[in-house]
């Protein structure tokens, strides 16, 4: 399964259940678990739980169904705080990731905090994805980011999210049809920079207005596969009563450095992610336990009709918190 749809499942259940309607943590051991119910649909020429035999000119259509726990445990002692699993914030470079943290709360009400996800830019890739002879063949992709977070930057309502990330493909082999040195230009062994910059407009107590801009620098190792992007998005929060209701808008360009072998074009890519989630506090009359309900939909238009993406995803899950 795509890392872009579990990411999108995860947001779910930050969007559903958001830390600004909640009281701040309490001393000693706190957390939540979630398990939730998915349904994925995704469009893509790299997604490898597609046939692995490539036909030209085609995007194949899979479809999957899933159960997934998620969580998060917390400790929190005067103004310092450890954390790991998975975090209720946003996730660096926008996917799901084992997290694990130490957060320092100063007097002037800046968060600051530092943590390591040893798994965020793993997943599961295609050798040589523009391969047409025969079946392609499965590899991984694994890395590691690193975070560093400002929230309520001296006491205001805004916040800084920096990230760093390195990633590496085993067995490297795209162009393999191709000449060596058209190979060495797709080469995607790379180092992510990412920068996010929010804010929260309180329309009222109920409703919350959360605009973003966020920017992505991602060096590879081959020219034609190195990109920037930048872009922004906007989250609202509504709140009545036990009923929570979040939507968001992204969208994100990204434009690659130099002229891509395979399809002769430098490559320009549009990106747009849509979702909308609810919550129900106090199901069955439990204090501690929520219902999650979430719909989500993104694209991806590229200028190389090859690399034209669509992923959509439903859910229905619990959370507890203890």
């Amino acid at each position: 399964m795509k890392k872009t749809q579990i990411a999108l499942l995860l947001t779910a259940t930050v969007v559903a259940a958001p830390s600004v309607a909640r009281s701040e943590t309490p001393q000693g051991f706190s957390g939540e678990i979630a398990l939730n119910t998915a349904f994925f649909q995704s469009k893509s020429n790299l997604n490898t739980s597609a046939e692995a035999q490539r036909v030209e000119n085609e995007t194949p259509t899979t479809t999957s169904y899933g159960v997934f726990p998620l969580g998060n445990i917390k400790y929190t002692f005067d103004n310092h705080q450890l954390f790991a699993g998975t975090s209720r914030a946003d996730i660096a470079v926008g996917t799901v990731a084992l997290e694990a943290g130490y957060q320092y709360r100063f007097s002037g009400g800046t968060k600051w905090s530092v943590s390591v996800l040893p798994t965020v830019l793993a997943s599961k890739v295609w050798q040589d994805p523009y391969q047409l002879t025969g079946g392609r063949e499965e590899t991984e992709e694994k890395g590691t980011a690193y975070r560093m977070q400002f929230k309520n930057i001296a006491g205001s309502l805004f916040n800084l999210d920096l990230a760093y990330g390195d990633s590496k493909v085993s067995d490297e082999q795209s162009g393999s049809e191709y000449s060596v040195s058209e190979q060495s230009q797709l080469e995607r062994d790379r180092q992510v920079y990412y920068a996010k910059f929010d804010m929260m407009l309180p329309l009222s107590r109920t409703f919350l207005l959360f605009p973003a801009i966020k920017y992505i620098d991602s060096k590879a190792d081959g020219n034609a596969m190195s990109n920037s992007a930048l872009g922004g998005e906007l989250t609202s929060i509504m709140i009545f009563g036990q009923h929570q209701f979040a939507a968001t808008l992204g969208y994100m360009k990204h434009e690659y450095n130099e002229q891509h072998p395979v399809f002769s074009k430098t490559r320009s890519d549009a990106k747009i992610k849509s979702f909308i989630a609810y919550e129900y506090t106090d199901f069955f009359d439990i204090d501690s336990l929520s219902l999650v309900a979430f719909a989500g939909y993104n694209t991806s238009d590229s200028n190389i009709e090859f690399y034209d993406e669509t992923g959509l995803v439903t859910s229905v899950g619990v959370n507890w918190k203890f």
